[in-house]
């Protein structure tokens, strides 16, 4: 793949645009945020990747912090 590294939260980032390289690889749409089904920031393959609402995404991560 071509030229990133990792911001201060792990999340890859392209070095020419400071993009995010899981928002480039998911392309969401308006308002949506870019989820990682397994939690892992490293792993931005596609298939890995779900565009949600802000409120689905904050919902889905407190639904999974209230199980440890």
């Amino acid at each position: 793949m071509g030229n990133f590294h990792k911001n201060k939260n792990g999340y890859p980032v392209w070095n020419d645009s400071g993009r995010l390289v899981h928002r480039t690889v998911s392309k969401p749409k308006g308002n949506q945020v870019t989820h990682h089904k397994d939690g892992n920031p490293s792993n931005f393959r596609k298939s890995n990747l779900v565009n949600m609402g802000k409120r689905e995404h904050s919902s889905l991560h407190t639904k999974k912090r209230s199980w440890f």
